[in-house]
């Protein structure tokens, strides 16, 4: 569009680019979930560490994820009791966010993927959640489809190269 035009033709350049899906939870009841996915507290918090590798600069890193836990919502998928995904997402009044979804070997399992998506639409209900929003790459968009997140649009983020 006009301001992307805009951006460009100054010197800008986008560094992020994905899909901001949204999903309301008017109407919605909880669904059964895997029992396969376990609830991260700081007692096993450990599970999340292994699957959690925030970049070196990453202000959520593990060990302020772990201070603050009270204000996380954290779910890991268990493989034989071995973590290999994990979601954590925070929120208030309302209004909640996936902030990551994690695979310990980088490949997305799109079952792993709905059953963590699943059991956070369920914590969050219980939460008294009206929204969930999540910024997400094609790969994701159809999971996210199939359990009703509207996409409400693109997020792009541009900086300015000195």
């Amino acid at each position: 569009g006009e301001a992307v035009n805009f951006l460009e033709k100054h010197g800008f350049k986008c560094i992020e680019r994905d899909w901001n899906h949204s999903f309301f939870f008017e109407g919605y009841t909880q669904k059964e979930c895997s029992g396969l996915v376990e609830k991260i507290t700081r007692q096993n918090f450990d599970k999340f560490r292994e699957i959690f590798h925030a970049a070196p600069d990453t202000y959520w890193n593990a060990d302020r994820i772990f201070e603050t836990i009270e204000k996380w919502t954290i779910f890991v998928y268990n493989q034989a009791d071995n973590p290999i995904a994990g979601i954590f997402l925070s929120g208030n009044n309302g209004y909640f966010e996936i902030f990551g979804v994690e695979f310990a070997d980088k490949v997305l399992q799109e079952q792993v993927f709905r059953e963590l998506l699943l059991a956070s639409l369920n914590a969050c209900k219980e939460l008294g959640a009206k929204y969930l929003t999540y910024f997400c790459g094609d790969d994701e968009k159809h999971v996210l489809k199939e359990l009703d997140f509207k996409c409400v649009g693109e997020y792009v983020l541009y900086i300015k190269e000195i």
